[in-house]
C-alpha cells in the first residue's frame, strides 16, 4: 500500500484540476492506497524569502510560519507525491512553484531529498499540446532531476478552459486508471 499525498494546486475547487486530482484519488483508494489531498484553496503559503534558516538552524522543515507547515507531516510520510495544477502562462501555477520552493530545505538538513514517486496532472484551456512543454520541463528539472523523485505518470488535459469542461474528456478516466494501477 501506497502512502499517497495529492496537492491540489489550484483555487477553483471545482475546477478542472481538481476534477481530475480527484479522479486519481479514487482510482488510487479502489486500489487500497492511503491518499490524502491538499488543496491550496483559501491557504496562505508564501514564497521562499532565501533566509537560510531551515539551514542555518538545522530544522527539517521552513521556518516560515504558515499553513505549508500543515503539508510537511504528510510529505515526510508519503512515499508518493502527485502534483495537480492548471497550467498558467506555460507553467505550473504559481502556489504548485512555492510550494516546491518550500521543499528546498528539507534535502538540505537532510543530505539529499527524500525518494519520493511523483505524478504530474495538469488541466489547460488550449488545445494544442505545445503551451505543456514548460511545464513539464520545469517538472523534469525540479522534482524529477533535482529532488531526485521518480516520475510514475503524466496527465496533460488540455480543451477544459472552465469549470466542468472536463466531464467530457477521456482525462478524467485516464487519472482515475493511473491511480489505480499503482503498485
Amino acid at each position: 500500500m501506497r502512502n499517497i499525498v495529492i496537492i491540489a494546486a489550484s483555487e477553483r475547487v471545482n475546477g478542472n484540476t481538481h476534477a481530475l486530482c480527484n479522479a486519481f484519488m479514487e482510482g488510487a483508494k479502489a486500489a487500497g492506497h492511503k491518499v490524502t489531498l491538499f488543496s491550496t484553496a483559501g491557504k496562505t503559503i508564501n514564497p521562499c524569502r532565501g533566509c537560510e534558516g531551515c539551514s542555518r538552524n538545522e530544522r527539517e522543515n521552513c521556518v516560515i510560519e504558515d499553513d505549508m507547515q500543515d503539508f510537511y507531516p504528510l510529505f515526510h510520510a508519503a512515499d508518493t507525491i502527485v502534483l495537480g495544477s492548471p497550467l498558467y502562462m506555460w507553467s505550473i501555477s504559481g502556489q504548485l512553484k512555492t510550494m516546491l520552493d518550500r521543499l528546498h530545505g528539507i534535502g538540505r538538513q537532510n543530505h539529499g531529498y527524500p525518494k519520493k514517486d511523483c505524478v504530474l496532472l495538469m488541466a489547460a484551456g488550449s488545445p494544442k499540446p505545445e503551451p505543456f512543454h514548460q511545464a513539464v520541463a520545469y517538472y523534469e528539472t525540479c522534482p524529477l532531476g533535482y529532488y531526485k523523485w521518480n516520475d510514475l505518470g503524466r496527465i496533460l488535459c488540455g480543451s477544459v478552459r472552465l469549470e466542468g469542461d472536463i466531464t467530457n474528456n477521456d482525462a478524467l478516466k485516464e487519472a482515475y486508471n493511473l491511480g489505480y494501477s499503482l503498485k
